[in-house]
């Protein structure tokens, strides 16, 4: 039971973390492209109202992300262990990962809006708040056999 806890931490963990090291990877290919001033607030229309200088656009969101991933890693899912049980873990799991997805979305959706000149498209935070937990759902299931085990 205690080895099928612990694979069931990494599966868990697995699409959270992938998403973070996407997003790191994303930032630091485009910091150099980023203007003087972050757009970091945006109205209803996508036009930027707020804005944030690059330094500390860059530590203030890359702090959030890695202290939401320490969280990912420090807190401890609902570990399945029947079949109705497996089901109601991942909902309950993929509560906590929708909003680690709502915060990736936004961040990469402000950089790609800032380096681009772009309005801000509530499209692409979107698709990242349901892609997050689709990954997390898929790699639960294509994983199950190994942590049930």
């Amino acid at each position: 039971m205690e080895n099928s806890l612990y694979r069931w931490y990494i599966t868990a963990s697995l699409i959270p973390a992938v998403a973070a090291i996407y997003y790191i990877a994303v930032f630091a290919a485009s910091i150099q492209r980023l203007p003087a001033e972050v757009p970091v607030h945006f109205g209803l229309d996508g036009i930027a109202n707020g804005w944030m200088n690059r330094y500390v656009w860059a530590i203030a969101s890359l702090v959030v992300i890695v202290s939401i991933l320490g969280l990912v890693f420090t807190t401890q899912p609902i570990p399945p262990t029947g079949a109705l049980e497996a089901e109601t873990a991942i909902v309950v799991d993929l509560m906590f990962w929708s909003a680690y997805g709502l915060v990736i979305g936004a961040f990469l959706a402000i950089n790609r809006a800032a380096t681009t000149d772009q309005p801000l498209r509530l499209l692409s935070i979107l698709l990242w708040v349901g892609a997050v937990p689709m990954l997390e759902v898929l790699a639960a299931f294509a994983l199950r056999g190994w942590w049930q085990r």
